[in-house]
């Protein structure tokens, strides 16, 4: 056997091999590729399906504090209200005391006069 024989037998062996490999090369690259858009989408419909709880949990707190907001507030104007009828009673029942001891002013030097 001569080394012409060799020849055409290593050289398509070498060609073969370069071809696979760039074959490998091409398909693990589109692989990573698919692998990466596949993944790149999910993230993005993830980040989608966050962004839209989040709206809807703002959404909620919001209607939840102005329902606090009204219902802080009408315990308050109660509390006033009833302050208010507290000192309204107050000054009713000082100005009846107060008209009681006009009423009762004549009667004063009577009873001065009844204690000795």
């Amino acid at each position: 056997m001569n080394v012409a024989d060799w020849i055409p037998a290593i050289s398509t062996t070498s060609l073969l091999a370069a071809v696979l490999w760039l074959l490998r090369s091409v398909i693990s690259t589109r692989i990573r590729a698919n692998v990466q858009h596949e993944f790149d989408q999910k993230v993005e419909t993830l980040k989608t399906d966050l962004r839209k709880s989040e709206e809807s949990f703002k959404a909620d707190l919001r209607s939840k504090e102005s329902k606090i907001e009204a219902l802080r507030s009408g315990a308050l104007s109660g509390l006033a209200s009833r302050q208010a009828a507290i000192d309204a009673r107050r000054i009713q029942a000082v100005d009846q005391l107060w008209a009681a001891l006009q009423a009762l002013g004549p009667a004063k030097s009577v009873s001065e006069i009844l204690r000795f």
